[in-house]
């Protein structure tokens, strides 16, 4: 929405906008190109988000289950961590 708004405002520009948020791989290849290994886990409580985007980036996860997914998710995700 906000890059169509600005395309209607400054047509000349063409914005172009690279989404930076989990569990969108640019992000995570910014992370690991910072810590300059790949030998990393990330550890999150959000299937949907923390584990899918560690899938994408083809990292291992841990899923935490005292937050916001709970083991029953498990089965209906297309992501699955690495550890639990």
């Amino acid at each position: 929405m906000f890059a169509g708004a600005l395309a209607l405002h400054f047509p000349e520009l063409r914005p172009r906008f690279v989404r930076l948020a989990k569990p969108e791989r640019p992000i995570f290849d910014a992370a690991l190109e910072r810590l300059g290994t790949r030998d990393v886990a990330m550890i999150g409580d959000q299937l949907h988000t923390d584990t899918a985007g560690a899938c994408n980036a083809g990292i291992a996860s841990a899923l935490v289950l005292t937050g916001v997914s709970r083991r029953e998710a498990l089965h209906a995700s297309a992501a699955t961590p690495t550890y639990l």
